[in-house]
């Protein structure tokens, strides 16, 4: 029994590449001498050809385990057709493909040094270099499979494969310590069963080897779909119901309502011809476009009930005291109304990097009172993944995460971890680079079980 795990991307159309982790039942590890604590990890990629021609076949050329100590070293090129309800699938392997049934690698015709494949690679002994000088070479085995979908179950599919892998040199490469019983092969025929449960998850089933269950779960992600929604602009906008309308009640409007909506006014300047300047910090919107569209039309809206015309509306945001950015819009261009439109309108917008301290100009001026303070508190987790004892090891920590503004220039901010629980202190860091240890030590800051400054940072900019 062993237990095998892969996280599989594929970034383009053309390419998938994998980082696998394997824990086997039967083989020791070397260092506290213990069977079925031995854990190793690799690489794979796989390069695929997708023709225009529908009648053609996909060409995919792969490395699996490319680089380390090569436990399934392989590469392979195979071709793949659907056919209706049919997958079929045909290639020729190299390294843990060869079992019984092997035969001359035709590259051979090419150059003579495909003829024989290094028994062990020169750039092992550099921890995690390619083997270039193993790929593609010595004998060839042939591998394929079929894929049906039954026509009234379309979730549900049948699978049956030819197996040349040799489990013992396959994951084993034939180790003392493998244990026979457990990776003798009976048949080269594998059957199985998969289901499709929802979008993301399939279970399949297989009989391998003639004599071993296998289990599978797999999950999988488009990360071009829309996983989560971002909320509706819904602002809270308070109405202005007095009858004196002036440019000092105006301000006041825009400071109450900017601020209710966590659009943080600093400055404002309204113009004779109807331009308005504003200049606003935000919490809780990282992009510039959305918040200074948000600001705008709560703006627009504002004016509309002290009766201003507007014709320009210019938004700066602010960091420690200095003008990022200015966006403008052009006041007749936003919604009107109350009602927040599906999509805001933002066409004819102008963007540029502003005046540092071009906010400063604007005559209406805000006083804050200094210092201002900003802190949360939660729970969060603390993990730490590609130990050689174990896959996983995690925690939970109380977080407080503070910023305290001294000035609009001067800020000090502070993360502060409390461990509640964790794992950790049955890892041991083996940190083995002989170079200087920058995180290969990670593991002895994570056992700490006192109080913890993850992070303390005073930073001013000149006036």
């Amino acid at each position: 029994m062993w237990k095998f795990g892969t996280l599989s991307v594929s970034p383009f159309p053309w390419l998938e590449a994998g980082y696998f982790y394997y824990r086997p039942s039967d083989l020791t590890w070397e260092v506290n001498n213990k069977k079925g604590h031995y854990l190793d990890k690799g690489f794979n990629v796989k390069f695929i050809y997708i023709p225009k021609n529908n009648i053609l076949p996909n060409i995919a050329v792969g490395l699996d385990d490319f680089a380390g100590t090569g436990y399934f070293a392989r590469e392979y090129i195979v071709a793949s057709s659907n056919l209706n309800n049919t997958k079929l699938t045909l290639g020729m392997g190299w390294g843990k493909f060869t079992g019984e049934h092997s035969f001359e690698n035709p590259f051979s015709s090419v150059s003579s040094k495909f003829k024989i494949r290094p028994s062990l690679s020169e750039y092992k002994k550099l921890g995690g270099s390619p083997t270039y000088d193993q790929w593609f070479r010595g004998n060839a085995s042939l591998f394929g499979g079929l894929e049906y979908s039954l026509p009234k179950m379309n979730k549900l599919k049948l699978k049956i494969e030819y197996d040349p892998f040799d489990y013992l040199d396959f994951s084993a490469i034939n180790r003392s310590d493998a244990n026979f019983d457990i990776r003798k092969k009976d048949k080269d025929i594998n059957v199985g069963l998969n289901i499709q449960v929802n979008k993301h998850l399939s279970i399949e089933t297989s009989y391998i080897k003639g004599n071993t269950l296998n289990i599978s779960f797999n999950f999988g992600f488009q990360f071009d779909d829309r996983l989560s929604t971002k909320p509706k602009f819904q602002p809270n906008i308070v109405k202005n119901n007095k009858n004196k309308k002036t440019k000092l009640k105006f301000y006041e409007d825009l400071l109450v309502n900017l601020n209710n909506n966590n659009l943080l006014l600093q400055t404002a300047g309204l113009k004779e011809n109807g331009e308005l300047n504003i200049s606003v910090q935000t919490p809780d919107y990282r992009n510039s476009i959305r918040s200074s569209s948000y600001s705008a039309f709560i703006s627009n809206i504002i004016a509309q009930q002290n009766d201003i015309d507007l014709s320009i509306i210019n938004i700066t945001h602010i960091n420690a005291g200095i003008e990022l950015n200015r966006i403008s819009y052009v006041s007749s261009h936003l919604d009107k109304g109350n009602t927040v439109p599906k999509e805001l309108k933002i066409r004819h917008t102008m963007l540029n990097s502003g005046n540092p301290k071009g906010y400063l100009d604007n005559e209406f001026q805000p006083k804050v009172n200094f210092p201002v303070i900003f802190s949360s508190l939660s729970p969060v987790l603390a993990s730490h993944i590609g130990s050689p004892d174990k896959f996983y090891y995690g925690g939970i920590n109380l977080q407080h995460v503070s910023e305290i503004q001294f000035k609009r220039n001067l800020i000090m901010s502070s993360e502060v971890l409390l461990p509640i629980y964790s794992t950790f202190d049955n890892a041991t860091a083996r940190p083995a680079s002989i170079m200087e240890h920058v995180r290969t030590d990670v593991l002895d800051y994570l056992k700490e079980d006192d109080l913890q400054i993850a992070r303390l940072q005073y930073y001013t900019i000149p006036e």
